[in-house]
């Protein structure tokens, strides 16, 4: 019994001189040890919170421009997403990422023109030399560039494939020439800005002269090819109304191109039997009203499709129509398919308009601006812009001056 007591005395004693110590240790160093569980927490609270990799989601890369409240510019916010060719929003998220787009920036002053040869190769089209030239004379403030496939390709590869290669793998994969001409419009226009003209389309108007708007500046133009407003549209066009590839303008690396690029490299990735066991040369000689294939993935149609999604998909975009008057008035109603009631703009927001229409920085342009007049027995140029009216808005047009079969034909013979 008492050498228990003893014991305990012993042991309350050694738990006082502890205590004594962890106080005066608590003291000298509590600062220190609150700070460093403070950190610690913190730490802790956002690997908790970043656990799994996020998935990336497009809107990520859009943000709205501070500076202009409607203006649709794009800021890019996070890190480009991998590659993933089976999705094609993935695609297009990756272009935009890698590519920014600078809505402040004016549409570059260039000019560029594709063929499968060189100009003094015997089997370039001599009848298309002249409108070339003219490209080049009246917008002489320009850079004009007319380069063949080959050279095109060789820009877009030496550009794209560090950041986006499955871009590049789909242009190669294209197993017709004229699949891969109409894809390296996109391509260059997207990489370089500026406008794109076909080599069989002439100048009327020289570029200085043409429209931009006062309220945003025009980054993308375009123009409508055909506009029928029949019932019976079907039966002659590929769409109730389409815009033009021939010609058009845009601010290198725009959205829409973006866009248009990532859903033409998605269909390569996707569909690869198909396009392969597809016979092309046929294909194409099955056309429209127009003059179009009724089945393409990289012509006029997908333009129009996409650019129509495009503007769907933009918040609170800016819609102008420059022009109403009394000719509005004598149009007759606009017939043609229905139009989903979320779908703010389709065909009828452009069927019949005399006077560029504007969606936030993109001016489309009235059936005329790439077609001429109807029953034009010629041309006469607006070298000083002295035209008035609706036909101020003619500014160039195709000649179909060429033709893919024979132009085929005349190079296997040689």
């Amino acid at each position: 019994m008492y050498k228990k007591l003893d014991s305990m005395s012993i042991g309350a004693n050694n738990s006082s001189s502890l205590g004594s110590a962890l106080a005066k240790l608590w003291n000298n160093y509590k600062y220190l040890a609150i700070s460093t569980l403070s950190v610690f927490l913190i730490l802790n609270l956002l690997v908790s919170n970043s656990g799994s990799n996020p998935s990336f989601s497009l809107s990520q890369s859009y943000t709205q421009d501070v500076g202009s409240a409607t203006h649709n510019a794009t800021t890019i916010v996070s890190k480009p997403p991998r590659k993933n060719v089976k999705d094609m929003y993935t695609i297009e998220a990756r272009l935009i990422a890698n590519f920014p787009y600078n809505a402040n920036e004016n549409i570059e002053e260039q000019i560029w023109q594709l063929w499968n040869v060189r100009a003094d190769d015997k089997n370039f089209p001599e009848e298309c030399k002249p409108h070339i030239e003219r490209w080049r004379t009246v917008n002489d403030n320009y850079n004009h560039n007319l380069i063949t496939l080959s050279d095109a390709e060789d820009t877009v590869v030496d550009y794209l494939r560090p950041s986006v290669p499955e871009v590049v793998d789909a242009l190669r994969f294209l197993p017709h020439d004229r699949l891969k001409y109409e894809f390296l419009k996109y391509l260059l226009v997207y990489i370089k800005g500026g406008l794109y003209a076909d080599i069989d389309t002439t100048d009327i108007k020289p570029l200085k002269f043409w429209y931009d708007s006062k309220v945003i500046g025009a980054r993308l133009m375009v123009g409508i090819s055909a506009d029928y407003n029949d019932q019976n549209w079907e039966k002659l066009y590929n769409r109730r109304l389409s815009f033009s590839n021939s010609i058009f303008r845009a601010k290198s690396h725009h959205p829409f191109l973006a866009k248009l690029i990532a859903r033409i490299t998605y269909i390569c990735f996707t569909q690869q039997e198909l396009v392969k066991s597809t016979n092309w040369d046929e294909v194409f000689d099955n056309v429209d009203a127009n003059g179009e294939p009724l089945i393409q993935f990289t012509g006029p149609s997908i333009f129009t499709d996409t650019l129509f999604e495009y503007m769907n998909e933009l918040n609170d975009a800016v819609f102008i129509r420059v022009a109403k008057n009394e000719r509005d008035k004598d149009l007759k109603p606009i017939v043609g398919p229905k139009v989903p009631e979320n779908q703010r703009f389709s065909y009828r927001s452009f069927s019949g308009a005399i006077a560029p229409t504007q969606v936030d920085d993109i001016i489309v342009m009235p059936h005329i601006t790439f077609n001429g007049p109807e029953n034009a027995q010629r041309d006469e140029y607006d070298d000083n812009d002295e035209k008035q009216g609706y036909e101020k808005y003619y500014y160039a047009r195709s000649l179909s001056l060429t033709n893919w079969s024979n132009r085929k034909q005349k190079i296997q013979s040689t």
